[in-house]
Parts: structure tokens; sequence; C-alpha cells
């Protein structure tokens, strides 16, 4: 478990620093339908066209005031937000995103705290069919999501 913690925290260091360079790939001027039209798949939207095994994204929570509020079930939000990052902001179908499958069987997702006296340092590890996410909130309004892909 230990091992764990260390890896995601190392994750989320790294993740600060290469946010913007993984952000370029798929610009968010082009509209996404477009990008589904070329016949990218989710996993291609991610990785761009697996050019890279990783993808970070910032949301606002004022794009996601409206979604439904799970008060302390972080794990059952993250899940919220990242069908949204998914389906609203890259462009994929439903279909394409099983959060319930991983590598080996059924996802193993969850949250912990990396510091259990500070609320904000929560982060969950949500896995899906595609790969897995860890998401985060910081202390301003800001949702932060870090991919990576399976393979």
């Amino acid at each position: 478990m230990k091992k764990f913690f260390t890896t995601l925290i190392t994750l989320l260091i790294l993740g600060i620093g290469l946010r913007s360079m993984a952000q370029d790939s798929i610009p968010a001027s082009e509209p996404e339908s477009s990008l589904k039209s070329r016949g990218y798949t989710c996993n291609d939207k991610l990785t761009n066209n697996y050019s890279r095994d990783f993808s970070f994204y910032t949301l606002n929570r004022d794009q996601l005031s409206h979604l439904r509020d799970f008060g302390p079930d972080h794990l059952a939000q993250s899940i919220i937000y990242i069908r949204y990052l998914l389906n609203e902001v890259i462009g994929c179908q439903r279909d394409e995103v099983n959060f319930g499958q991983g590598p080996l069987g059924r996802s193993q997702s969850r949250c912990s705290k990396l510091s259990p006296k500070v609320d904000f340092s929560t982060v969950c590890y949500v896995e899906t069919n595609l790969g897995y996410f860890l998401v985060h909130s910081d202390f301003l309004e800001n949702i932060t999501f870090q991919y990576h892909r399976w393979d």
C-alpha cells in the first residue's frame, strides 16, 4: 500500500510539470465531431493516436456544477467527472468506456487521502477498459485528470 501512495504522489508531481505538454495534442478549437468523423476512437483521442502513453486535463468546477453531487463519495464523483470529460470534452461515445472493467477483470478503483488531516489531498484511482485515471481537486476551483493507457 505504501508503494501505491509513493507511486501516486510521483505521478501527480509529474502531472503538474507535464500538463501543458500533454494538453496540446488535440487542439481544443477543433470540433470533436470532426475528430469522430475521421475515425478517431476514444483511445485515439486520449493518446493522440497512440503517440503518447498518458495525458492531462483540467476542468473548472463551474463546468461540472450541473452534474450530480455525490457528497463524500469521492469515487462516484470522480467517475461522473471522468464520464463528463470523456463524453463532453474529448468526444468519446458512452459505450466506449467501461468503468467496471480493468486489465485483469473487475476494476480496482479507489480513493485515498494522501495526508489524513488534509481534505484536499484526496486522490482517486479509477480503472476503465481503456486505461486508468487519477483524479484530484486542487485548492482552487479545478479538477485535474491524469490518464494512462494500459499497454
